[in-house]
This record gives C-alpha cells, sequence and structure tokens, in this order.
C-alpha cells in the first residue's frame, strides 16, 4: 500500500501521546487543504506570515457556511 510508510510515521509520533483520536473526513471536508495543495503545485515556493493566500478566505467562508 502507498500510504504504508505515511501511516507508520504517524504512528511513531501518536505512541509519544497519552491520549488521541483518529477520526476519518470525507473529501469535501478536506477542500481548503487540497486547493492549497494545488495553488502551490503551481506556483513558486512561497510563504506567508500575516495572512494566507486571497482565494483561501473565500474556501474557509464556503466550508463554514457547510456545517
Amino acid at each position: 500500500m502507498v500510504a504504508t510508510p505515511v501511516l507508520d510515521e504517524c504512528r511513531s509520533y501518536l505512541v509519544d501521546l497519552e491520549r488521541f483520536t483518529i477520526e476519518h473526513c470525507i473529501r469535501e471536508s478536506n477542500y481548503v487543504a487540497h486547493e492549497l495543495a494545488r495553488w502551490r503545485r503551481a506556483n513558486n515556493p512561497s510563504r506567508w506570515i500575516d495572512a494566507p493566500p486571497d482565494f483561501t478566505v473565500s474556501l474557509l467562508a464556503d466550508d463554514i457556511s457547510v456545517l
């Protein structure tokens, strides 16, 4: 499985915690992260300190209105 190394690394971090919960999120609930990753792939490396890229504000607002 392709995700095995990622899962193994996550497990190694979790053993240091006393208590944790893992929950499955449907793809739609991860939309903002997906769009940030797509944006990053299409743009030169950049970082922000005070404010996220402008397009994320509308995505986050849409995300909140779904709840």
